[in-house]
């Protein structure tokens, strides 16, 4: 599926350099931009509804005193 963005004119610059430096399309660089920052929000936004549940109750936390008593490595 096809996307248009309009890049800032000083990041499609670094863009073309660093493409060009390493034998990339620049494109081939804005898709592996993407992924990686797909995969970072992807992260975020999950640790931000944890958070949100472990604020609310809905989310139990766990002291690591109580998680090592329940392993049985208390000291």
């Amino acid at each position: 599926m096809a996307t248009t963005i309009q890049l800032d004119p000083k990041n499609d610059l670094i863009l073309e350099d660093l493409a060009a430096r390493i034998g990339q399309t620049k494109e081939e660089l804005l898709r592996q931009l993407v992924d990686i920052a797909v995969e970072e929000l992807e992260h975020f936004y999950s640790a931000v509804e944890i958070a949100e549940k472990v604020r609310t109750g809905e989310e139990q936390v766990f002291s690591s005193a109580e998680v090592k008593a329940h392993l049985g490595l208390a000291d």
